[in-house]
């Protein structure tokens, strides 16, 4: 916990995040889950670490803070493993799914892994030597690799070989026709090197995996460069040279390959963890593929639909099905009084877009497409490039965002022909264009004062000339911050004036000094404030003259809390406000955000109740506690069991 001037409190932003990764390992220990799902939140938090590996510890080397992450991290990963050891008992004990090591694979099938290695592995593998003519080769981040220490049989030379994993090299390895038996692909490769240095004895093997630096800001000069795609494409392959800054490796190495290791491959790195399993649990995610299994995964989301998209429609998604906003593009694609639609890109699904594909077929038609596809989304960056490209092909005009800022906002515009006037339709988003992944808000209207600044926005994104002169929408870095600070300061006014005050807002992070500060002041005036934060969250609720006020609280639960929703009592005259900006100081300085009202009474009850149910959820719901740190919401044993997520599931 970390002291300003002003004496307010705030918690550092990354042990916090550390602390919902807990949150989401925690969902993996529980047997209320299904079993494939407790597969999934396992590879879940390792995608997590290395991100946060990538792109936050960097920044923290210098640090104070770095001491205590390293040993949040090392206890999570001792919990990892040992739920993944778990995990493997109940496989087997539930499901004729085995993943085994090698060493306990019996005769018949060593025969089938070693006949597996010879026809399908050995033929693709290539071992590096490693010596003064053979230099190191490039080791890209996540990568899989062995390294092995070899002596000739006729002489008392030892030698290093390097092999390293292919990049889109199956983890998991099937090896019986009429049995879902698998085992590691590094694991089959190093108990079967006799095959392959036939002419050496193979004194020791250690699997590895280096993690390297990736906070690389893409497009900083962006107005200097001709060929944007190329650049960036140019500057991922920079992103791969970054300073490493983890070492994972097996458990057991000598001294000899792990001073080799540090010395030579990954040198100067200081965050070394010795994992007891298979290094990078992500290969779990391919359990979820496997045929047959449903009473182990969650049951289907079903697609619900809306026939009537006119007006002001509240979609609350994954309930309501993305596609509704397909649907809605697909639609207007064979409309012919529609004139054109415009749409901001962050995230796409990585593959076979629904989105993109009714993109491509509105241009096919003939309408005029307009895409601002924002190329500096980290870690999307090349199947963004990829995307533009497609969207160009189908005859889209493609902008690659704005200078130094990120476009995070989310916006559809739908120009139409309507009685011979102009009539706009929308759909603005609190996040991106996924399926069925996270929980958002999509808000579709044909209000008038609402949907010309849509069409205002996309003209300062894609024109010179900036129009701020906004009837509904607050849009970001100019106008949100401020507004934020002045809607919670009206609830300070109204509470010292002992009339009603209260806050409720839910987002993904809570981060931004100023706006905890104020929060605080809101706090100590009387606002009764609760607060829904998915992950950081640097304001510390529950402390004696500072936050008796507040409550923190957490979802974790089957689908990724995403949407950010901002509920303003003002005396009874509620305001409700949905928004693509989480209030941390990079969404609301850096990036163009839109924050933007729900004005119609019905999405309004909507919301709120919504809201309500959140707050009522006693199964994945945390509270923050005055450290920090969180614990579960006890549920009163005359309660009955309320799980928000399911509600909305099962409701028709």
């Amino acid at each position: 916990m970390e002291k300003n001037n002003d004496k307010k409190y705030f918690y550092n932003r990354d042990l916090s995040w550390l602390d919902f990764n807990s949150r989401v390992l925690h969902e993996a220990t529980k047997n209320r889950n299904p079993l494939f799902e407790r597969a999934m939140f396992l590879a879940i938090v390792s995608s997590n670490l290395d991100q946060f590996f990538m792109v936050r510890v960097p920044r923290l080397i210098e640090t104070n803070e770095l001491d205590k992450i390293n040993k949040a991290v090392s206890s999570m990963i001792k919990i990892q493993y040992k739920q993944y050891r778990n995990l493997l008992l109940d496989l087997k004990q539930d499901t004729d799914i085995e993943i085994k090591s090698y060493e306990d694979l019996n005769k018949d099938e060593t025969f089938l892994a070693e006949h597996y290695f010879k026809n399908n592995i050995l033929p693709t593998i290539t071992p590096v030597e490693i010596d003064n003519m053979h230099p190191i080769p490039h080791i890209s981040s996540g990568t899989i690799s062995l390294i092995s220490i070899l002596k000739n049989k006729n002489a008392k030379e030892e030698k290093f070989s390097l092999i390293q994993l292919r990049a889109n090299q199956n983890r998991l390895i099937k090896l019986k026709n009429n049995k879902n038996l698998f085992i590691l692909v590094e694991d089959l490769i190093k108990n079967n090197l006799k095959y392959l240095y036939k002419d050496f004895i193979i004194k020791e093997t250690a699997i590895f995996r280096i993690t390297r630096n990736e906070d690389l800001e893409i497009l900083e000069h962006a107005s200097d460069i001709l060929d944007i795609p190329q650049e960036v494409e140019d500057e991922l392959q920079k992103r791969k040279w970054g300073t490493p800054i983890r070492i994972e490796h097996s458990k057991n190495i000598s001294a000899k390959i792990k001073t080799f290791i540090q010395g030579k491959i990954a040198p100067d790195t200081e965050d070394i963890n010795e994992i007891n399993g298979p290094i990078d649990l992500t290969f779990l995610w391919d359990i979820e593929k496997l045929n047959g299994y449903q009473k182990f995964k969650y049951p289907p989301l079903k697609d619900k639909y809306h026939k009537q998209l006119k007006g002001d429609v509240l979609l609350l998604h994954p309930f309501d099905s993305f596609k509704n906003i397909t649907k809605l593009i697909q639609t207007s694609a064979n409309d012919p009084d529609v004139i054109s639609i415009k749409q901001t890109l962050y995230r796409v699904t990585h593959h076979d877009s629904e989105i993109i594909n009714a993109l491509i077929d509105a241009a096919k038609s003939g309408k005029e497409v307009v895409t601002l596809v924002e190329l500096k989304a980290r870690f999307d960056e090349a199947y963004n490039v990829h995307w533009a490209k497609e969207l160009e092909k189908a005859g889209c005009q493609v902008i690659y965002g704005v200078k130094n800022l990120k476009v995070h906002a989310k916006c559809l515009l739908i120009t139409k022909k309507e009685n011979n006037k102009i009539k706009y339709y929308s759909q603005l988003g609190t996040g991106n264009y996924y399926p069925a992944a996270y929980t958002d808000f999509s808000l579709l209207t044909s209000k008038d004062k609402i949907t010309s600044d849509v069409a205002n926005l996309f003209s300062n994104l894609l024109g010179p000339q900036q129009n701020n002169n906004w009837k509904k929408l607050i849009v970001g870095p100019l106008f949100l911050k401020d507004k934020i600070l002045e809607l919670i300061e009206r609830e300070i006014k109204n509470a010292k004036s002992n009339k009603k005050a209260e806050i409720i807002a839910k987002m993904n992070g809570l981060t931004d000094k100023k706006i905890i500060q104020k929060l605080y002041e809101a706090s100590n005036s009387g606002v009764k404030i609760n607060l829904i934060v998915r992950g950081a969250c640097s304001l510390i609720s529950g402390i004696k003259n500072l936050s008796e006020n507040i409550k923190v609280y957490s979802i974790v639960g089957r689908f990724l809390e995403h949407n950010r929703v901002f509920y303003f009592l003002n005396n009874g005259n509620s305001e409700y406000y949905l928004s693509s900006a989480d209030w941390m100081t990079r969404n609301l300085e850096k990036r163009i955000e839109v924050l933007f009202p729900i004005e119609d009474n019905k999405n309004k009850e909507k919301i709120k109740h919504y809201l309500d149910n959140v707050l009522k959820d006693n199964v994945k719901r945390w509270i923050q506690l005055p450290n920090g740190n969180y614990k579960l919401v006890k549920r009163n044993k005359k309660e009955a069991k309320f799980n928000y997520q399911e509600y909305y599931f099962h409701k028709s």
